[in-house]
């Protein structure tokens, strides 16, 4: 028996939560504020599809992947990196079709959503009095000796990244306040808890988006809680926002996407759409160097500092800085490559492992310690490989199947290997040398030379992993874009009064991190809704 559970005006769908009682669940680890690791709120089942395929050090060549399975989404566990991308990004989008998606056009959006707290804003590109706020991270006493080596090897120091230049060295800015996270659920969601038009319901699984097979109008949802089978209908319209691998599987299971990837599991089909046929992700490679630095910090001093919203737990993690770098034309505004730079810190007690590395791959792992290691993470910021989302089945209990396609071209493996002579460069520098930064072998590469070419791609092809920002799958494009989902105001092609708000709709990735796009596409996306029915 289906109950109506209730008439709204618009039904906005912003996670697809499992309901907790009826899922088997191997991992859980409890939501803090603070986010040393990416796996906070995330659950692991047995089911494999919740892992990429094509990773040559994992069981199986699947890696994990998380996703933030509570209020607010995959902001609550991300790694609060704010970073914008380039001005060129957007401009792109609209080259391609998307009116109203220029830089100029988001960036009142962006500037909106922000409060970006700096004794030095550029007032022309940064917002203050939003909801979001921003900050740069308390500067390591270290900086000035990492923006010596950039220096060295030509790379200048860069004020705000979200502004311009980006390209350059920068301290890195977090959605952080007072000490603690501001994520989508502490920013937007909380404050509006007390509005009367506010229907928020949590512990449930979307099903299905109820379509009108002739008119081919959205109409509502079904979804799923405490065993229960709920249907709520939409007076207005429905909006997707369940992120870039959810509302694709979700408008799949509802009779949305490829023909014949519906056909194969007996799915009625609504519209024709390219759905999940193209998936995006930055590549994350991390470069690590032992030193001899081994400091050590008791539990209680760290409580006792982050109780006073200071210290370690306030900061997120050992990361220092942002730099961007364009390996192909050194005198280009827009990069290709972003290095996040970690320096030691004595917190590595706070990292839980979430891996399915090989046992020759785990050894190497076991090997580092952030205690003592320096590291480099680079991100390949627009792969030319891609991936797909398709369905495991016409269940929306199962996962979908995901292919991110690492590596499946080779210009992408070429990319990585100019940037890791970057990160040579900067070993050789004078403040490298006083470090006395020791490389730290992957030794199922060893028949190779360390640092030679043959060296590097067999270690990328090993354990380099997703970003873990994801989209594309629910692309925006005009009409002519085979590929194309959505049109330039977010509305799925060929059904009515049903639009997608989340980075699934974004036509590329991004020389940022998709945090930030996020909470832009949302502003935006709210703007289109009120200007279409004039509210």
């Amino acid at each position: 028996m289906k109950d109506l559970y209730a008439l709204l005006p618009f039904i906005l769908l912003v996670g697809c939560v499992e309901n907790q009682i009826e899922q088997k669940i191997d991992y859980y680890q409890n939501k803090i504020e603070n986010a040393f690791s990416r796996a906070r709120c995330h659950k692991i089942r047995k089911d494999n599809s919740d892992f990429f395929k094509n990773a040559a050090g994992y069981k199986e060549n699947k890696c994990i992947y998380t996703q933030g399975k509570v209020v607010g989404g995959s902001g609550t566990i991300n790694g609060l990196g704010y970073a914008r991308g380039n001005r060129a990004d957007n401009d792109n989008w609209a080259l391609m079709g998307n009116h109203g998606w220029s830089f100029d056009d988001v960036l009142p959006f962006f500037k909106k959503l922000e409060n970006f707290v700096s004794d030095d804003i550029d007032f022309e590109y940064r917002g203050t009095g939003g909801p979001v706020n921003i900050a740069y991270s308390k500067v390591n006493q270290n900086f000035s000796k990492i923006r010596e080596a950039y220096s060295e090897i030509g790379v200048v120091y860069t004020q705000d990244y979200n502004a311009e230049p980006q390209i350059g060295v920068s301290v890195i800015q977090r959605n952080i306040k007072f000490g603690r996270r501001v994520s989508g659920s502490t920013a937007y969601v909380r404050p509006s808890f007390r509005n009367k038009n506010l229907n928020v319901t949590v512990g449930a699984l979307v099903t299905k988006i109820l379509i009108e097979k002739f008119t081919k109008q959205a109409y509502g949802i079904q979804f799923i809680k405490r065993g229960k089978i709920y249907t709520a209908i939409a007076e207005r319209e429905v909006i997707i926002s369940a992120g870039t691998i959810n509302s694709a599987q979700l408008l799949m299971l509802s009779g949305v996407g490829p023909k014949a990837e519906l056909k194969k599991h007996n799915i009625p089909v609504i519209s024709n759409l390219a759905v999940g046929e193209t998936f995006k992700d930055h590549i994350l490679f991390r470069v690590s160097f032992e030193t001899k630095h081994n400091d050590t910090v008791s539990l209680r001093n760290l409580i006792k500092e982050y109780l006073g919203g200071e210290g370690i737990l306030t900061n997120l993690d050992n990361s220092v800085s942002f730099s961007y770098h364009n390996t192909k034309n050194p005198n280009s505004t827009v990069p290709n490559i972003e290095f996040v730079l970690y320096l030691p810190s004595p917190a590595s007690f706070l990292v839980p492992s979430l891996s399915n590395y090989t046992q020759k791959t785990q050894q190497y792992i076991n090997k580092l310690d952030i205690r003592r290691d320096f590291y480099i993470e680079i991100f390949l910021l627009y792969p030319e490989s891609s991936g797909n989302v398709t369905l495991k089945s016409s269940s929306p209990i199962d996962f979908p199947s995901i292919d991110l396609g690492i590596f499946k071209k080779e210009n992408d493996l070429e990319t990585f290997y100019e940037a890791i002579q970057i990160v040579e460069q900067l070993v050789e520098t004078k403040v490298g040398k006083t470090s006395h930064l020791k490389p730290v072998e992957f030794q199922v590469c060893s028949e190779y030379s360390y640092g030679s070419k043959e060296y590097w791609y067999c270690a990328l092809k090993h354990i380099a992993a997703p970003g873990l920002h994801p989209s594309t799958t629910t692309k925006m494009g005009p009409p002519t874009d085979r590929l194309a989902v959505v049109d330039h105001r977010l509305r799925v092609y060929g059904v009515n009064r049903l639009r997608v708000a989340d980075c699934g709709i974004m036509p590329t990735t991004i020389a940022g991190h998709n945090n930030a796009v996020a909470f832009m596409i949302g502003e935006k996306a709210a703007d289109l809704i009120k200007r279409d029915h004039q509210i």
